[in-house]
């Protein structure tokens, strides 16, 4: 018969208290784990239904996989600019080479890197990861478009993604300022040599001069210019690499046509009238229960929430790929702020509430309504192996 000392009950209890404990690392880590591996869960889910995105996706990985330039592969006008994104066709191109990977890996890598790299974009430099998850859980309630959106595997998503890291780590001093800077000439150059579009990023500098930290605006801007440079650099011709992305705006909106003739991404935001009720009426709550009535205006997320909204409402794609991602950023961190009492931070209490949010978030974001995840699957492709393709 096994006889159960006290001693060793009182061992086991204080082993089983120092776990318990947020002076634990191990147990401080887990709502960080938990968002972590939720929004991998997420991802995964999504791309189990056999998602494949309807848009330009599919031409990135077939260029990717042909290796013809565009020229070779649709019919262009005479004045067409060169590669709008050599730096993501390079790497979907060394992935099939090197790794072989063929057309199915190459789309999942492309939904799984850019979507989760959105995802975890700010988690560096907040101090309660489920405060993003709380943002991301109530963006998508109010318009699940921006999650489809980010499903899209292509490279503005990177871009986004940039957005979020450089505004984040010079609105909240982190890293080092050396360091900072040489992060932001990095990210700059990758977003440059990967999406293009580099002028759009002129919003952040601007978004800080703004909000008044003009010595901020000028490094960023700094750093903008010689990342962009460095960026096209790498296409072997910056030059020109830099003017033909200057040049597509103006190609693209220079003659008078109708807006139901665009792209969709090109047709003017509906104004998201829910979700900027919904966003502002949580940071008043916030704001009211916290008693803190900071000046929001010296806020860079704030500046490119509304820069976006407004020029959205011409072309949607500013409101999408700029304003929601900053919105979203500043919310998480006015919930933040509202989470951030220590009675919260070390207790068991935040394990549950972490669980919650992101079990939700989960439920939601993967959850097939109207067939958004599933719609491809009823699609035919044409594939070499089609009959009748030769």
């Amino acid at each position: 018969m096994n006889v159960t000392t006290d001693s060793s009950l009182n061992e086991r209890k204080l082993v089983g208290d120092a776990f318990w404990n947020w002076g634990n690392k191990w147990f401080s880590l887990m709502p960080w784990l938990i968002v972590c591996f939720v929004f991998v869960f997420i991802v995964m889910r999504v791309i189990g239904y056999g998602y494949i995105p309807s848009d330009d996706a599919m031409r990135h990985v077939g260029k990717a996989i042909s290796g013809k330039p565009w020229s070779e592969i649709l019919v262009l006008r005479p004045d067409a600019p060169g590669d709008h994104n050599p730096g993501w066709h390079a790497i979907l191109r060394a992935l099939h080479l090197w790794l072989g990977w063929d057309a199915d890996l190459l789309m999942v890598f492309s939904v799984a890197f850019l979507w989760l790299l959105f995802l975890v974009s700010p988690l560096p430099w907040l101090k309660i990861p489920e405060a993003w998850a709380c943002s991301v859980l109530i963006f998508g309630l109010c318009n699940i478009d921006t999650f489809i959106r980010l499903s899209r595997g292509r490279p503005y998503i990177f871009s986004m993604a940039v957005l979020v890291m450089v505004v984040s780590m010079w609105y909240l001093q982190k890293p080092s300022f050396r360091l900072r800077l040489v992060l932001s000439v990095i990210l700059f150059g990758l977003a440059t040599w990967i999406h293009g579009s580099w002028y759009l990023h002129a919003l952040i500098p601007f978004a800080f001069l703004l909000s008044g930290r003009v010595k901020d605006s000028l490094f960023i801007g700094c750093a903008w210019l010689v990342g962009s440079f460095s960026g096209a650099a790498l296409t072997g011709e910056p030059i020109r690499h830099l003017y033909d992305e200057l040049r597509i705006p103006f190609m693209c909106f220079k003659e008078p046509v109708l807006t139901r003739m665009l792209v969709v991404e090109f047709n003017p935001s509906s104004g998201d009238i829910l979700l900027v009720l919904v966003v502002s009426g949580l940071i008043i709550v916030a704001r009211v229960i916290k008693g803190v009535w900071i000046q929001f205006w010296r806020n860079p997320f704030f500046w490119l929430g509304v820069i976006g909204w407004v020029l959205g409402l011409k072309t949607m794609r500013f409101w999408k790929d700029w304003g929601t991602p900053a919105l979203m950023v500043w919310l998480a961190l006015e919930l933040q702020e509202l989470l951030s009492s220590k009675s919260y931070i070390s207790s068991l209490k935040r394990v549950a509430v972490t669980g919650f949010i992101c079990f939700a978030t989960y439920l939601y974001i993967t959850a097939d309504r109207e067939s958004i995840w599933t719609a491809n699957l009823h699609v035919e492709y044409l594939t070499p192996q089609t009959p009748g393709i030769e």
